[in-house]
């Protein structure tokens, strides 16, 4: 079984220049086929990586938050059948919009209430398009309790659950806070307490500390010449303050924190320490179609579970994966891969703003390198 294939496409895209840096693990039924890391944690003087590099999550934050979610459902403080408006007041009387001229415009009283599982499957319509907008939302010094509830100030895209359109940032700030407002706790707490301490890892968090943020790979962007660090994002893990906690983009992490997490989800929901992170049933619901009717707003035979796309009928570019499959992705690079069947999780962190689909060609790569490496793995029986 030829593993080296995946450092010598991570060395070919960096010099190439398609990316800084990367990390990887690929694992198959507890096994860890490869792992690897390659680049440098700044670009422009070649300083190289740390031992353990931290990238910044960006969406992938948007499963651990999901986690969350569901051991709060677990522990009685919530369902997910849940109107928003339980937590919210004035969540009971959305108005869908549409545009019109340039600008947003109301339309009609959305025709059911927006629930917490519309929500996590990202066919709330909440900030799924051009209609929702929250002026002056996530500016420094706020937290999710000083925003969150301006949401009932905007409209909706669409009606709740009469399509599937992905809420970047507001749907899944929403559940933080939910999640705040039900435990008293703020949501970098929850993420500590109900996830990390059961993963046993401390390389999964909102706000670095100086040590942890040497750690940190640079973010760049793609110019015309050569990439280029962005300073915009120094100051931020994703586009929103680091003290802001935000459920949708974040989170900063490692490759063997995201490991240890999706190892947890193929052990339905028991972590490598033996320690519980979610029943059972809770991992069967994230990993199955929220909605039979529901489907990923692109045409690749992909459905919404629960804060994950999932693959039920392979074609196009998921054509080499298995039914069943799920996938994890953040605006920077980072990229995971979950096939419960075949006992595979895959983890691939980068730190790159996507132009004309750079680092979109490593990451693809890097998942076709993954299934040609378990179609020769002798573990690989089904």
């Amino acid at each position: 079984m030829n593993t080296s294939v995946f450092e010598e496409h991570a060395r070919k895209n960096l010099e190439e220049g398609r990316i800084p840096a990367c990390a990887w693990r690929v694992r198959q039924n507890g096994a860890v086929l490869s792992e690897g890391a390659v680049g440098y944690r700044d670009y422009e003087t070649r300083e190289p990586l740390p031992a353990v590099p931290l990238f910044r999550l960006a969406s992938m934050t948007k499963q651990i938050t999901c986690a969350v979610v569901l051991r709060m459902a677990e522990e009685g403080r919530l369902s997910v059948e849940d109107p928003l408006s339980r937590f919210i007041p004035g969540a009971d009387s959305f108005t869908v919009g549409r545009m019109e001229d340039g600008r947003a415009v109301p339309d009609h009283p959305a025709v059911r209430p927006v629930t917490l599982r519309h929500l996590l499957s990202h066919t709330a319509g909440l900030g799924a398009g051009d209609v929702g907008s929250i002026p002056g939302y996530a500016e420094k010094g706020k937290k999710l309790r000083d925003c969150v509830p301006r949401v009932t100030e905007t409209m909706l895209d669409f009606d709740p659950q009469s399509k599937c359109s992905y809420s970047w940032l507001y749907g899944f700030d929403v559940l933080a806070y939910v999640c705040e407002l039900v435990s008293g706790q703020e949501f970098d707490e929850l993420v500590r307490t109900r996830i990390c301490d059961v993963l046993e890892t401390d390389e999964l968090f909102f706000e670095p500390t100086p040590e942890e943020e040497a750690r940190m790979v640079n973010l760049y962007k793609q110019t015309d010449r050569e990439l280029e660090r962005n300073h915009s994002t120094d100051d931020v893990n994703c586009i929103v303050p680091r003290d802001f906690y935000s459920g949708s983009c974040g989170l900063v992490g490692s490759v063997d924190a995201y490991d240890r997490f999706l190892t947890c989800l193929l052990n339905e929901g028991v972590a490598p320490s033996g320690r519980r992170m979610l029943e059972s049933a809770s991992v069967r619901m994230m990993q199955t179609p929220a909605f039979a009717d529901a489907s990923v707003d692109r045409d690749n035979g992909e459905k919404w579970g629960l804060s994950v796309p999932i693959v039920v009928a392979p074609q196009k570019e998921t054509a080499h994966v298995k039914p069943g499959t799920l996938f994890f992705n953040g605006a920077y690079g980072t990229f995971a891969m979950l096939t419960p069947s075949l006992g595979l999780s895959a983890v691939y962190m980068t730190c790159h703003l996507e132009k004309e689909g750079c680092f979109r060609v490593a990451q693809n790569e890097f998942q076709h390198d993954v299934m040609d490496v378990i179609s020769q793995n002798p573990a690989d029986a089904q």
